[in-house]
């Protein structure tokens, strides 16, 4: 019995072990024999991207509820996706996304959408009432887009008390308190505005630091500084180095040159290389992720003094080009391209 025992702990540990690489055998067959690619958007607050199908892998990025996905590819329960915002293979639970035909794509971009704004925690809740046990039906995070939910009749009940009737991507309904969402339309054509992305950064605040984060649940310093300036409306590409090379180079050598929202980047004194990036808050006063998302000053002088190297400063707003656009002027991000079946 014991021996029976030690051989079956033995093949569950193999396979365990092996499962990576399994699935990434079975990459071509079900590439094959699927009808791939085809539509998904993320049905979760917020979906983890990996390098590997592995829940052991790197983390590599993070997705938004509402983001639109093409699957290429199934292995196992990790389907491999290609997003609008990232250069290379990532791979995703299947719990984390819904799988949508090109019709019900349609749909979806034809459909009155909200989109979150609030950065502090934002429940779901099956009735129009603050959350509690037994009331949730889903977490928020700012950024997350989901469809309006009317009741049938249009009479408007679906707007009560402060309350929106709301659905997710899986088609879950429930109520949002109405003050911490706005149309997805009106998001989309405010203007760029300094004030709106450091207000959403000093809301995060404390928020822990995670590598791959890009959510206000957790986020790295080009997560951070991305998923600030998408609140703004405006797409940053994913690394620090790569928002390094967007917008126009500041003069650094007279810290009164730098703006609020400016994006400053440091380096690794030993490699040279751009190594953080954090934004401008005005009055020498930098707010990053570093530990977690915190204020220090850029003056050597202040006890809160940054001690790490400036590489380059760089301002985006009013200098918008190349990977450095308004979410207005991508409709990849709310209209896939048709690629897929």
């Amino acid at each position: 019995m014991v021996l029976s025992y030690i051989r079956k702990s033995a093949v569950a540990i193999a396979i365990a072990v092996m499962a990576p690489s399994l699935y990434a055998q079975s990459d071509s067959l079900c590439a094959d024999t699927l009808n791939l690619p085809h539509h998904a958007l993320v049905k979760i607050s917020v979906g983890t991207l990996r390098g590997t199908p592995a829940q052991s892998a790197e983390l590599e990025t993070q997705m938004l509820m509402g983001t639109p996905v093409i699957v290429d590819t199934i292995a196992g329960e990790w389907n491999r996706v290609q997003i609008p915002d990232y250069i290379g293979n990532v791979w995703v639970n299947e719990s984390a996304i819904q799988r949508r035909t090109a019709e019900q794509m349609e749909a979806w971009r034809k459909a009155d959408r909200q989109i979150v704004t609030w950065a502090m925690p934002v429940y779901m809740t099956t009735t129009p009432d603050a959350p509690r046990p037994g009331n949730i039906v889903t977490d928020l995070v700012f950024g997350d887009v989901l469809e309006t939910a009317p009741c049938k009749k249009h009479c408007g009940k679906h707007n009560r008390q402060g309350y929106i009737r709301l659905k997710t991507p899986d088609g879950r309904t429930g109520y949002v308190e109405s003050r911490y969402v706005m149309p997805l339309t009106d998001w989309l054509h405010r203007e760029p505005d300094a004030d709106i992305i450091l207000s959403y950064a000093e809301m995060m605040k404390g928020t822990p630091y995670l590598w791959g984060g890009t959510s206000s649940k957790m986020a790295d310093c080009s997560g951070f500084t991305s998923i600030c300036y998408m609140m703004g409306g405006i797409r940053l590409p994913r690394n620090s180095r790569q928002q390094a090379q967007i917008g126009i180079d500041v003069d650094f050598t007279d810290l009164s040159n730098i703006q609020r929202g400016d994006l400053i980047f440091f380096t690794n004194p030993e490699t040279g290389n751009i190594n953080h990036v954090g934004m401008a808050m005005g009055d020498n006063k930098i707010i990053h992720a570093s530990g977690e998302i915190k204020v220090n000053s850029l003056n050597p002088m202040d006890a809160d003094y940054i001690n790490r190297p400036i590489k380059c400063v760089r301002r985006v707003l009013g200098h918008l080009e190349g990977e450095a656009q308004r979410y207005a002027d991508l409709p990849v991000y709310f209209n896939l391209p048709q690629t897929a079946r």
